[in-house]
């Protein structure tokens, strides 16, 4: 048994007779001797299915008094089509123990006992609410910076998504009402379509195509990628794909600008994730990161004395009001390293200003911005990683123009010609920016696009994608806490053990 998962409180199920408080079982928390084997219930669903049962009063699912609900009928092909048509694995859903139950019920249903009914009724529920949560929200963790929903939010979405299926028996018209509802993942599943239908149509010619395996594979990966993105995009947005090199602006559902971006280098890649941007600086000072202060620009001030007057580098210590500018000749630069540079590097705005004219900024931890940039030559490049993670972008005026007012724009080219110092303009509303990862796009006449990896992201994702979600545990003794869980044949109890921490 894996401690890690004792502590994080496992969901148990213990089957308890009428009699039982009879017996000497103290409801209030006694202990199990004999511990129970559970469902194959997902790692990650089991706070979702307690919280299910216990929002129904403990009540079963997938039975009532008359025995098994019309719903159970089409669970199986619910969970098989809808995980093949959003490019997920069948049997990470439709599992060996689900089929088991099922075929259990169809053929006796009158002859199942109250525990063969419990555990059938927890097993379909977390089958079902496993799909539904990775067609909402993804698989995997998406290491955005700003998690679409609260745990708690997303939960209830999902459940109330089960209720209602339930209730209306439209098991698969619920799945499918919870993936992506926008154009750009109804165009990548239309493109599996029609993959696999070609594949089933060149099977004999060609049996093991591996490009057109691979193919698939990559529009699978990518559909996973854009379920990890917000529902809620913005009214207007913008949107920045790292391997396409691109950004757009889209308004109320259409393109309105698209322009070339240069983004980080493989060493130092440009971050999936989505913020809201809130302010435009006009010459924008740049306050070099700490890297690149000692490890770019430390070496070039100890050979070059006048590196930092020409470049209008100034050096600073300290902070908001305690923080002041140094003269260059009063620090001993050779002393200087990594681990002992209690300085602050700030270029003026203008000249060789890596930030160009114009910054678009959208707070985030890891303080990556949209910004104009002196090098445009390297637009010309196709492949262009060159940035420490920032995203440059080309014609930065063009954005600035859409997002600003009529009086801020005008404002605006007036600091620009006189090249005064820094000024920021708040934007009449929020804009999100979504900086995502695609490597495969589908427009909405089926025509895709395929971009380079350049990350090399896609294999480890595909791999990840067809790996089955962790299953599977054993309740240890413990001692437990449960509400009621009434069933057509019984009182049962749904529980949750609580666990003592243990080392390792």
């Amino acid at each position: 048994m894996n401690r890690r998962l004792l502590r994080a409180g496992l969901l148990a199920c213990s089957l308890l007779p009428l009699g039982v408080a009879d017996a000497g079982f103290d409801l209030q928390g006694g202990s199990v001797a004999d511990p129970v084997s559970l469902p194959a219930a997902s790692v990650e669903m089991r706070a979702t299915v307690a919280d299910f049962y216990a929002q129904r009063d403990g009540r079963l699912a997938w039975f009532d008094e008359a025995g098994p609900r019309p719903a159970i009928a089409t669970l199986a092909s619910a969970l098989r089509d809808t995980a093949w048509l959003h490019g997920l694995e069948p049997d990470h859903y439709l599992t060996g123990e689900v089929v088991q139950k099922l075929e259990r019920v169809s053929a006796a249903p009158d002859a199942l006992t109250t525990a063969q009914m419990v555990r059938a009724d927890l097993v379909f529920t977390d089958a079902w609410l496993l799909l539904v949560s990775h067609l909402h929200s993804g698989r995997f963790d998406p290491h955005t910076l700003f998690p679409r929903w609260t745990p708690e939010a997303r939960r209830q979405t999902i459940i109330d998504a089960l209720a209602a299926a339930l209730d209306e028996g439209e098991l698969t018209r619920r799945l499918q009402a919870m993936a992506p509802n926008h154009d750009d993942y109804r165009n990548l599943k239309r493109h599996l379509w029609h993959l696999r239908e070609l594949a089933r149509e060149t099977a004999r010619e060609a049996p093991n195509d591996e490009r057109l395996a691979a193919r698939i594979g990559r529009v699978r990966i990518n559909m996973e990628r854009l379920r990890r993105l917000p529902d809620a995009r913005g009214e207007m947005h913008v949107m920045v794909n790292v391997p396409a090199f691109r950004l757009q602006l889209v308004e109320d559902g259409a393109v309105r600008l698209e322009k070339r971006v240069i983004v980080g280098r493989t060493g130092e890649p440009t971050p999936a994730f989505s913020a809201n941007m809130l302010q435009i600086a006009v010459n924008p000072v740049w306050d070099l990161p700490h890297r690149i202060a000692v490890e770019e620009k430390l070496p070039v001030i100890r050979r070059d004395p006048g590196f930092l007057e020409r470049e209008r580098i100034a050096v600073l210590q300290g902070w908001g009001a305690e923080e002041r500018e140094v003269d260059p000749e009063e620090v001993d630069w050779e002393s200087l390293d990594r681990r002992h540079f209690p300085y602050r590097l700030r270029q003026a705005p203008g000249g060789t200003n890596p930030l160009g004219r114009l910054q678009f900024l959208f707070p985030n931890p890891r303080a990556i911005y949209i910004h104009d940039t002196p090098a445009r030559h390297l637009f010309e490049y196709e492949r262009r990683t060159f940035s420490a993670g920032c995203i440059r972008l080309e014609d930065a005026d063009e954005l600035a123009r859409r997002l600003l007012t009529n009086e801020q724009w005008t404002e605006a080219m007036k600091q620009l010609e006189q090249e005064s110092p820094e000024t920021r303009f708040e934007l009449s509303q929020r804009v999100p920016v979504h900086i995502v990862y695609l490597t495969v796009e589908a427009e909405d006449n089926g025509t895709p696009k395929y971009w380079a990896d350049v990350y090399g992201r896609d294999g480890d994702l595909l791999e990840a994608l067809l790996e089955p979600p962790a299953r599977t545990y054993r309740t240890p003794t413990t001692t437990l806490s449960g509400t009621s869980f009434t069933g057509a044949r019984g009182i049962h109890r749904c529980l949750v053990p609580r666990v003592a921490r243990t080392s390792g």
